[in-house]
């Protein structure tokens, strides 16, 4: 699905907000080494694939926080302005969906307390990026996820129906990324720079996992869930 504001003051105002965005998003990205971010780089809760790991990913919590939280609180207030005020055009599945996600953003509070108003009602992490993922994935991720194009126009190309989807500035594209193979591809060889930033709400979250269901699904994997069990049945 592809939305953007339709009304041409609300365009003007989603266009003033990604030019402050995209200020601060070349503030932090200025401040990381290259090398460490390859293109992209992420803000907000983390909750690895790997099940080891629940808390504010590096450069959220690094010496550069300052400008980090202010790019991701900008994410937020653009997500608030242009997203959840559509709420009523997505389908009926997908509004379940974020409704459901209300007790695991409450459950985040537990461990983070107001820290977790930092990320949105919608979602948790976001990868903010100005380069193109070439390459067909998925994402282990709850579904959906949501897509904000900046800039010149890419295509979201949705490999599993061979089709691709034009997305112009200001175009926010929502899809199951667990579920559709897709990747970005560059439009034309324009002058203007394509940036985007893109959202989802980690799995883990979702479920509630935290910090002792991450060691003992980590120690299932390693030992086995019968040995595990057993495990914790002596230590108690």
């Amino acid at each position: 699905m592809r939305i953007s504001p339709t009304l041409v003051k609300h365009h003007r105002l989603a266009n003033n907000s990604s030019s402050e965005g995209f200020k601060k998003f070349q503030d932090l990205k200025a401040c990381i080494p290259a090398q460490q971010i390859r293109g992209s780089f992420k803000l907000g809760i983390m909750h690895s694939q790997g099940n080891s790991y629940l808390g504010f990913s590096h450069n959220t919590k690094g010496p550069n926080r300052e400008k980090a939280t202010e790019l991701l609180n900008w994410a937020k207030q653009h997500s608030n302005k242009y997203l959840l005020t559509l709420k009523t055009l997505l389908p009926a599945e997908w509004r379940d969906d974020m409704e459901s996600r209300k007790a695991p953003k409450e459950w985040l509070k537990g461990y983070f307390d107001r820290q977790a108003e930092l990320v949105n009602a919608w979602w948790t992490t976001t990868t903010f990026f100005d380069r193109f993922a070439g390459t067909p994935h998925k994402d282990p991720d709850h579904q959906p996820s949501f897509l904000f194009n900046f800039g010149a126009p890419c295509y979201l190309v949705l490999h599993d129906y061979n089709i691709k989807i034009k997305l112009d500035h200001l175009n926010i594209a929502i899809f199951n990324t667990n579920t559709l193979e897709h990747s970005t591809q560059a439009v034309d060889a324009g002058e203007d720079t394509r940036w985007a930033f893109s959202t989802f709400f980690r799995k883990g979250i979702y479920q509630k996992k935290g910090p002792s269901q991450l060691g003992k699904d980590l120690l299932d994997c390693v030992l086995g869930l019968e040995q595990t069990s057993e495990m914790y049945k002596n230590l108690q």
